[in-house]
């Protein structure tokens, strides 16, 4: 799946009743793509991505739409 992996993760596991835990440990990324293109930009774009998969959208044509790191 070349975008969305994370969410459909999330909504398989609720759909079968599984719990999910919030481990301690601390995750770092990189903040390259929001400091080359801004907060606003990509918020907008995310919830626009996010959207257009809630309304069925495949992952390969909104990947399309999404551009590369």
């Amino acid at each position: 799946m070349p975008l969305m992996e994370d969410v459909d993760l999330m909504r398989r596991i609720k759909r079968e009743g599984r719990a999910i835990f919030i481990i301690p440990e601390k995750l770092s990324t990189s903040g390259r793509r929001w400091n080359r293109e801004g907060v606003v930009r990509c918020c907008v774009r995310n919830w626009t991505t996010m959207l257009l998969y809630l309304a069925g959208v495949s992952p390969q044509k909104l990947a399309r739409r999404y551009p590369p790191p």
